[in-house]
This record gives C-alpha cells, structure tokens and sequence, in this order.
C-alpha cells in the first residue's frame, strides 16, 4: 500500500472535477440539439418545403434510387381504376413528438 502525498489527491481531484464539467457541457449541448431536431421534426409548417426539396431530389435520383427510397417507407400500394393510394410511414427519431404517424 502506497501513501497519497496531498498534492496527488488535489491534482486528482481537479481533473476529476474538470471531466465532470467537460461532460455537463457536452449533455447540456447535446440536449439543445436534441430540442432543436425535435423543434424541426414538429413543425408541421416545414413539411411542404421538405416535400419539394424531396421531390427535386427524386427527380434528379436514377429510377432504382427512386424505387430504393420509396420502398424504404412505402407500406401498401393499392392500385385501381385511374387511382393508385399509398399508404407510408415516415422515418423520425424515436423523440419526435409525431413519431409513429402513418398516412394514406
């Protein structure tokens, strides 16, 4: 068994204590970010915007990278007389208010 000199347990205790405030600034930012995603996710206002940034996106994508992003959400097609309907669901993080929401 060795002796701790007290300058030791100070050094020690100040790295310590130095870590733990590094790590509350690092959870106190990755909070804020996580609001800020779930403030986005949630506003409904933003929905057409993505919609179109989506749809250019598409447009400009080769038809198996369309068919491979429409499969990655698409759940049904029920295809009729001069209609088709989808029915979807759309990837959000599991803190996301409207996770889970389906549409037809």
């Amino acid at each position: 068994m060795t002796e701790l000199d007290i300058s030791d347990i100070a050094r020690r205790i100040r790295e310590h204590r130095e870590r733990e405030r590094r790590l509350q600034d690092a959870a106190r930012e990755a909070e804020g970010e996580r609001s800020e995603r779930r403030a986005r996710h949630n506003d409904v206002e933003a929905i057409p915007t993505f919609s179109k940034d989506m749809s250019a996106c598409l447009q400009m994508s080769e038809v198996t990278e369309r068919m491979s992003f429409i499969e990655s959400f698409d759940k049904e097609v029920q295809i009729g007389p001069g209609e088709a309907k989808t029915r979807y669901t759309i990837s959000l993080p599991q803190d996301s208010g409207i996770a889970g929401l389906a549409s037809e």
